[in-house]
């Protein structure tokens, strides 16, 4: 798959209804996406591993402090790298605090 593929290959499955998109500039910047679940963390993680599984050349995930993230590179197009995170809202409080209803 080439990047826009694969991007659209994850878009396609965060676009579900387990999964609701917010405008990350609310709460952080702007430039990315962002994604809230009520499914786990490692749920989340391996849902994000199986979409990439293939796509890239390795699925090292760093876990610090809370949030597990990754920079993949993608096997089809190598120059270009892939970057997902998933973290807890739990211990967020502050980020979150205006957010009613996540």
């Amino acid at each position: 798959m080439t990047s826009q593929q694969l991007d659209a290959h994850i878009l396609a499955r965060l676009t579900q209804a387990d999964f609701t998109e917010i405008d990350p500039a609310r709460l952080y910047a702007p430039g990315g996406r962002l994604f809230l679940t009520k499914r786990s963390r490692a749920e989340a993680v391996g849902i994000l591993d199986g979409l990439i599984q293939n796509q890239v050349q390795s699925t090292r995930w760093a876990d610090d402090y809370g949030q597990v993230h990754g920079t993949f590179r993608v096997k089809a197009e190598p120059r270009m790298m892939l970057g997902l995170s998933a973290s807890f809202i739990k211990g967020k409080e502050l980020t979150y605090e205006n957010e009613n209803g996540l």
